[in-house]
């Protein structure tokens, strides 16, 4: 006999994002690549999964910027104007990566 279907409750990832990597995409940009979270560490519905960015000049004493990527398949993002990538869903955020660093040309 199968047993009965029991749901979990949903929590924010318990992982961030693999591999992250920046490279020089101009003289005024940066593109930050990563691997997406595997499905199974969603925690999660997928429908409600994507990824925050954060990024600032190193020295500023400006706040650092945020950006939202809401494609839970996404995997890579140019920082335009000049640090961290974190996955997230519906209930949260979870750990941030360490932070990469890189330069314009």
């Amino acid at each position: 006999q199968p047993s009965r279907k029991i749901q979990t409750l949903q929590a924010p990832p318990d992982m961030a994002p693999a591999n992250v990597t920046l490279r020089t995409a101009s003289e005024t940009s940066l593109w930050l690549r990563w691997v997406p979270l595997p499905e199974w560490e969603y925690n999660g519905n997928p429908d409600s999964v994507g990824y925050r960015v954060q990024y600032s000049r190193t020295g500023a004493q400006s706040k650092a910027l945020l950006h939202v990527i809401a494609d839970r398949l996404e995997r890579e993002f140019t920082i335009e104007d000049l640090e961290e990538v974190q996955a997230i869903n519906g209930i949260g955020a979870g750990p941030w990566s360490q932070p990469v660093r890189g330069r314009t040309r």
